[in-house]
């Protein structure tokens, strides 16, 4: 019974790291998305900023 229980007690431990180890890489992968979404949305801010300087010299 003793062999038993050390076993299950492994097993959970091997699953709580597995567990772990996958919402650390899909905490990466979303802050990747994330990070490339913020760039994105900075360099249309910035080209949309250009248009508009771009518009008012020319006026």
């Amino acid at each position: 019974m003793r062999d038993v229980g050390s076993l299950q007690t492994l097993a959970i431990g091997f699953l709580a790291v597995t567990v772990l180890g996958g919402a650390l890489y899909l905490a990466s992968a979303v802050t990747r998305v994330l990070r490339l979404w913020l760039l994105r949305q900075l360099a249309e801010s910035q080209s949309h900023t250009d248009q508009i300087a771009a518009a008012l010299e020319n006026r």
